[in-house]
């Protein structure tokens, strides 16, 4: 994957896939600290300690319905964050979460970019409303933070695609991240 951000939508829709009810996603990025944080929770079914093993292996898969069984999803984060300096690490106790923090050098050459932020964040909250997700994202001490579980307990069962409710939560994901600095349709 080319972007940071698609490794967030691939971590997202195996929480998905693991029944995750809340979904945490963070993105902290600091050029003085020259860091760049994701950390993704969920909780969801978790992963046993076997399973755990063998996940950051690109020769394993746990989806039955693959002809090639080759997952690369969690191997290729890792790299991705190997590579430019940085680290990756993965959590889970079977039956309550799930957590994947990777970090990269900012300024190393070999970080892929963060990818389109604004249409993964909308896409991946739109497509999955009956999750509780709660973002946050920091760059260089201004913060955004966003709860679908706020956004739903006002509307009453009203789906986040209804045309205005769709427009607000893209407003809102637009506004948060223009508002701490960075332009959500730039890939950085």
């Amino acid at each position: 994957m080319e972007e940071l951000s698609l490794h967030i939508l691939d971590i997202v829709e195996n929480s998905v896939a693991a029944n995750a009810t809340i979904i945490k996603i963070e993105i902290f990025r600091d050029e003085k600290a020259n860091l760049l944080s994701i950390k993704i929770w969920d909780n969801g079914k978790g992963i046993d300690k076997e399973l755990l093993e063998k996940i950051e292996s690109p020769f394993y898969t746990s989806k039955k319905e693959r002809k090639i069984k080759v997952g690369l999803g969690i191997p290729l984060f890792k790299f991705s964050a190997l590579q430019s300096h940085g680290s990756f690490k993965i959590d889970s106790k079977k039956g309550e979460y799930t957590q994947i923090e990777a970090t990269f050098q900012l300024n190393d050459i070999d970080r892929p970019p963060l990818g389109d932020l604004y249409n993964t964040l909308l896409g991946i909250v739109i497509t999955h409303q009956n999750i509780d997700f709660e973002i946050k994202i920091e760059n260089n001490g201004k913060c955004f933070e966003f709860s679908t579980r706020e956004i739903r307990e006002v509307l009453n069962d009203v789906p986040f695609t209804y045309p205005d409710v769709y427009d607000f939560i893209s407003k809102n994901i637009e506004q948060g991240i223009l508002e701490i600095g960075l332009n959500p349709r730039k890939v950085y």
